[in-house]
């Protein structure tokens, strides 16, 4: 047996309040965007990268996320799903598109400062 494995945890903040609705089977499912940032140093000079993510929560997961507002942080546990969406130009335009299995709110006390990680990294020579 081939051993694979999809997960992915994400910390960013919500860039819209989650859009939460029934499917026509009456199944619930919550859709939100999350900006993550990657800061580095270039030329002496700290920068960030933001990255967006498309997440889609189902079921009971879906009814959790209507507490959450725009610029939330949240921790979201899942798998990368399906890269691709087909617009109507039926061109493929790739997503960062993400299956939350599990989503957990951040407090702000749990927020650390941005650069710290980094500044810890840097090796001296």
């Amino acid at each position: 047996m081939t051993k694979n494995l999809n997960k992915v945890y994400l910390i960013g903040n919500l860039g819209s309040d989650p859009e939460v609705r029934y499917t026509p089977n009456q199944v619930r499912v919550a859709n939100f965007n999350i900006a993550t940032n990657r800061n580095y140093k270039a030329k002496d000079e700290w920068q960030t990268e933001t990255t967006w993510f498309k997440i889609t929560a189902w079921g009971n997961l879906a009814s959790q996320c209507e507490k959450f507002h725009k610029g939330d942080m949240v921790c979201v546990e899942g798998r990368i799903s399906d890269p691709y969406c087909w617009i109507k130009t039926d061109k493929a335009h790739g997503l960062n598109q993400i299956t939350a299995e599990n989503i957990v709110a951040m407090s702000a006390s749990d927020k650390q400062d941005e650069h710290s990680f980094e500044e810890a990294q840097e090796i001296p020579f």
